[in-house]
């Protein structure tokens, strides 16, 4: 895990150091006049608090996002996303998600602000042998983003995001926090 945190890192700081020289306004204007489509990966933490018993040190794990978007504005987009933190260890993996619905706001060049409402699950699955065993559990779901989009052509941006996600399960809830590498696509009108 180390090894990914590592990687993970390093192509962030890249990204923040060579895309503002590919990203200049003037040749590639962050236009949202169409749908948008957009993943992210990157790594980050999760606690979970148990209802009466307290809450758990928090531990690493991957992190990993997906999105779909229509403006209703140049600076509002209606939204589903969906955020998920994962950690597998010693045959067993925990998985907390959000699959959310609402805003992404364009608030000034490049800086992304999001956020949404909806459903979360929990899920752990264990490995024994050939068979994989697993119990999920749903909830209330949300969602929270903060992020940066360095065009990189006209329809394509790349860029660091900070996301948050929180689910409900009977007994209690999760949260996790973390920083991504996000890719977006936006299907720009011809000028």
């Amino acid at each position: 895990m180390n090894r990914f945190r590592f990687r993970a890192l390093s192509a962030l700081l890249l990204v923040l150091l060579a895309a503002p020289g590919l990203a200049r306004a003037d040749l590639h204007p962050q236009d949202h006049d169409g749908w948008s489509i957009g993943f992210g990966v990157g790594g980050g933490t999760a606690g979970v608090s148990l209802n009466g018993l307290g809450s758990s040190n928090r531990e690493g794990g991957a992190i990993g996002s997906f999105r779909v978007g229509y403006p209703i504005t140049p600076q509002v987009s209606i939204a589903m996303e969906g955020t998920a933190w994962t950690k597998e260890e010693n045959g067993t993996t925990l998985t907390f998600d959000a699959t959310t619905f609402g805003v992404a706001v364009f608030p000034a060049e490049g800086l992304v602000l999001r956020g949404g409402l909806g459903f979360g699950s929990t899920t752990v699955a264990e490995k024994e042998g050939n068979v994989t065993l697993s119990s999920t559990e749903s909830g209330f779901g949300a969602h929270l983003g903060a992020g940066y989009d360095f065009r990189v052509a006209r329809t394509f941006a790349i860029g660091p995001q900070v996301d948050f996600g929180y689910t409900t399960f009977s007994g209690g809830n999760a949260n996790w926090i973390g920083a991504a590498l996000n890719f977006n696509w936006y299907f720009v009108k011809r000028k």
